[in-house]
């Protein structure tokens, strides 16, 4: 720090060309959380992969991509995005495409396709459950068109999903489960190992405890200390 002419320290000022370049940081990045709001993500002039919509339910549209164009005997290959990206992001581009990937490797790309939250009838209200259930029944469909067990694979979210609807099948017709980001364990990241069972029993200790009745926690929400 610099000092005045007393011996005081004085602080430090921000340069005016750093305050600017800050400033056009955070600009271009409100402009484009803007764009994916207003438009869906990124749009490319690049041709889509070819896909049939082979199931349409409430909850999401089951895709086949390259339809008419698979291999026989090829392993069925069930895509599951996260709620917070568009499907598309299995096929961002030809040459950035996992779906595209998977049929020149001989693989039959499909993908659970759960739409735009904000766009579907109901689509906000949509709980845990519903989107278990959805990739449950699209390894039924999936199963039954190809003759084959099915490969999940999911993508943060969408990996704990596959994880879930293979838990409830307890296994039936899934060959094998691959996820990006998906997290199986979530005590690792804790600086002290903690067995599974122990944070069970901890967990049970609180609620029994009456703790968050005291707190006065109902349906999801903790009143406690504060005012409305």
């Amino acid at each position: 720090m610099a000092k005045s002419g007393d011996g005081k320290q004085l602080a430090r000022r921000p340069r005016p060309g750093s305050a600017v370049r800050y400033a056009q940081r955070v600009a271009q990045t409100a402009r484009n959380v803007a764009e994916v709001v207003r438009f869906g993500g990124l749009e490319t002039d690049e041709q889509e992969s070819p896909y049939a919509v082979t199931a349409e339910r409430q909850n999401y549209r089951l895709r086949h991509y390259f339809a008419d164009d698979t291999p026989k005997g090829s392993t069925p290959v069930l895509l599951v995005p996260p709620l917070m990206m568009a499907t598309e992001v299995w096929d961002v581009s030809p040459a950035t495409s996992a779906v595209a990937a998977l049929h020149e490797a001989g693989a039959d790309p499909w993908v659970v396709d759960f739409g735009n939250p904000d766009r579907e009838p109901g689509g906000l209200e949509r709980t845990l459950t519903d989107h278990v259930l959805a990739v449950s029944e699209a390894v039924d469909l999936v199963a039954q068109a190809s003759g084959h067990d099915v490969v999940l694979a999911g993508y943060s979210q969408g990996g704990m999903f596959c994880y879930q609807a293979a838990a409830l099948r307890r296994g039936k017709d899934v060959d094998s489960i691959i996820t990006f980001g998906s997290p199986v364990d979530t005590t690792a990241p804790l600086p002290i190992p903690v067995a599974p069972d122990v944070v069970a029993r901890l967990a049970n200790e609180v609620v029994e405890s009456g703790l968050l009745a005291r707190s006065r926690c109902r349906a999801g929400r903790c009143a406690s200390g504060s005012r409305r």
